[in-house]
């Protein structure tokens, strides 16, 4: 499996010269050129509309997570994918910022630039309680209408298509509860609703996220450290998150007439700061 610094590695001799785009000399990936898919409007890759906001790139990986166990004979297939904004990346392997992908078709490279670190996606069984604590957390660090948007915060979920999250951030951080989440659904079952857990905690979710989030990843391993070592979670390991991405890209957003466009449905934001477009 490739490592971030030995991809950086790559990169050293290219920096030299500079590295200025995602097609340039610094590639860690056969085929860079290759046409995965394409994007039907402008995707911004900053960290305030990564870590703030719906983001189509972020879709669409959590979307290839939860897909990318469903031929299993063994268990169910997940519910719920999951990428944290902080897997999506502006700057590449090169070092230089890349915020902006346009409209039009998406290359092989530049995905693998986005989603860079090569972390596994993993599949088990979550409680209720912990896919709430997860999502709470993520909406902790989230700006209040009329405040600046630092950053972001890295462990702000992206879910995938079917679950709706909801998110006022008038609720203060640090509220008991499940926080400044007041609705969240799966397919098939409410977890919460008018900010109150209505399922019952113990009750079990099926999860894809990568192996970074549950041993490593601030926010969310705090809640999930060591469960893809539970027999009992039902675990599936299973490909690289950026393989898996392009394939689920490839494959759902292959042509121009079927180009990927953000759901702003997934999470809604009340009295939430919006990100600007990056200058």
């Amino acid at each position: 499996m490739r490592t971030f610094s030995q991809a950086a590695a790559l990169c050293l001799a290219a920096l030299a010269t500079g590295c200025v785009a995602y097609n340039d000399p610094c590639q860690v990936v056969d085929r860079p050129d290759d046409i995965v898919g394409y994007v039907g409007e402008i995707v911004y890759l900053d960290k305030p509309n990564a870590r703030h906001a719906n983001n189509a790139i972020g879709q669409l990986a959590a979307d290839g997570y939860r897909h990318s166990q469903d031929g299993s004979s063994s268990y169910p297939p997940a519910v719920l994918g999951v990428i944290n904004g902080g897997g999506i990346r502006a700057e590449g392997f090169c070092g230089v910022s890349h915020t902006v992908v346009r409209k039009g078709p998406l290359s092989r490279d530049a995905i693998h630039q986005i989603l860079l670190f090569d972390n596994l996606v993993v599949t088990l069984d979550l409680t209720v309680q912990e896919v709430v604590a997860i999502f709470a957390s993520g909406a902790e660090g989230l700006s209040q209408e009329g405040q600046p948007i630092v950053s972001g915060p890295g462990n702000f979920l992206h879910p995938s298509a079917g679950t709706h999250v909801g998110i006022d951030c008038s609720i203060p951080p640090g509220t008991a509860g499940p926080g400044r989440i007041t609705d969240l659904s799966v397919p098939g079952k409410v977890l919460v609703q008018g900010g109150v857990v209505v399922a019952p905690p113990p009750d079990k979710v099926r999860v894809a996220i990568t192996d970074f989030n549950i041993n490593f990843g601030g926010g969310t391993s705090e809640f999930l450290a060591g469960l893809d070592r539970d027999p009992t979670r039902n675990v599936l390991t299973g490909g690289i998150d950026s393989d898996i991405a392009e394939a689920y890209m490839h494959e759902n957003y292959g042509t121009s007439d079927r180009a990927l466009l953000v759901d702003p449905g997934r999470v809604t934001f009340a009295n939430c700061a919006t990100p600007e477009a990056p200058r």
